[in-house]
């Protein structure tokens, strides 16, 4: 499963540098909640950034927990979004805005 999760994550980073007839097109406008809670069952609020697409209609997701405060992931939630999934992404329990 590791692997698979590896595997996709490169797969999503080296997109970036697809040539430009190659990459997806940015076709959507972005919509950006910031500092969202999400209550966990032993009473701790961990915070999340989501970037999505402005528009109707269901839309993958992709969930990014990082240990190095969700604001590093704002010019790849910006993108993909743009390219139509909702990026959600959080801070770990314990690190920057999120509680622990």
């Amino acid at each position: 499963m590791r692997r698979i999760v590896a595997s996709f994550l490169f797969a999503a980073g080296a997109s970036q540098f697809a040539p430009p007839g190659l990459a997806a097109e940015e076709k959507y406008e972005v919509t950006v909640e910031r500092g969202v809670a999400a209550k966990m069952r032993d009473g701790v609020t961990l915070r999340a950034d989501i970037y999505r697409p402005k528009a109707d209609g269901k839309f993958p997701v992709l969930l990014v927990r990082t240990p190095y405060d969700k604001t590093g992931e704002m010019n790849f939630g910006l993108r993909a979004a743009a390219r139509g999934y909702v990026v959600i992404s959080q801070d770990v329990r314990g690190r920057f805005t999120s509680e622990g």
